[in-house]
């Protein structure tokens, strides 16, 4: 991943943070820290609240 750092597709490790907001909401403990694997998006702490459609606007 380090040879993607200008390709908006490597922002983001869609597999691994899939598969750690399994692993998440199965009950484990999720201890990777990194840029890639957002822990607010890990956690779930957006879920159940609204969303902020004003960018849209």
């Amino acid at each position: 991943m380090g040879d993607r750092v200008d390709d908006p597709d490597g922002l983001i490790w869609i597999d691994a943070l899939g598969l750690a907001c399994a692993a998440f909401d199965r009950g484990w403990q999720v201890g990777v820290e990194t840029d890639y694997l957002p822990r607010r998006i890990v956690e779930g702490a957006w879920v159940g609240t609204e969303p902020d459609l004003r960018v849209f606007s």
